[in-house]
């Protein structure tokens, strides 16, 4: 089992704010201010009856850098077959995870077994139940428009067990990744 790491105290986020984020906004306004005289004279000055005018144009791009992780809170490291289970012809085991995205299109949820022990199932606990096919189950979850946000799913992985499996432990039935 993957140790649990204690969440990020409210104090320690608002220093981070204030160390990090106020910091770049005040050196982004410096800039801004630094720059639009510049930006100006390039622009010319044109003189008109009514007197001086002058237009300028200046355009901002603020890209935010793309945040997922994974988090296991609890995943079989082994699982034992038994005799009874292979004559029930499945067996089940359980993966705990948090997720913490900002993508606005999600991300994708691969699931793949250890091919000696199953190569099919069924993952349940996201809505409906997602077939497991040839070893391996891929699903795109999305957090629908949300900001940055930390998901927890609470995930059971139902394995089939076909008839020449031998009873016995098993290291890592499932192992869990994520991608963009």
């Amino acid at each position: 089992m993957v140790p649990k790491r204690p969440p990020l105290p409210l104090a320690g986020l608002r220093g981070c704010l204030r160390r990090i984020v106020r910091p770049a906004v005040w050196l982004l306004a410096a800039k801004l201010w630094l720059l639009a005289p510049a930006a100006l004279a390039e622009a010319g000055m044109s003189t008109s009856p009514g007197g001086q005018r002058a237009a300028a144009r200046i355009d901002l791009l603020v890209k935010i850098p793309e945040v997922l992780s994974l988090h296991l809170l609890e995943e079989s490291v082994a699982l034992d077959v038994t005799l009874d289970d292979i004559a029930r012809g499945f067996i089940t085991t359980a993966v705990s995870m948090e997720v913490r995205s900002n993508a606005r299109s999600g991300f994708l949820l691969q699931l793949r077994t250890d091919p000696g022990l199953s190569r099919a199932g069924e993952v349940e606990g996201l809505g409906a139940p997602v077939p497991i096919t040839a070893a391996q189950a891929s699903i795109r979850l999305t957090h629908h428009g949300q900001p940055e946000k930390s998901q927890r799913y609470a995930l059971r992985v139902k394995l089939s067990l076909p008839p020449d499996v031998q009873p016995g432990r098993y290291a890592r039935p499932v192992r869990v990744s994520i991608s963009a």
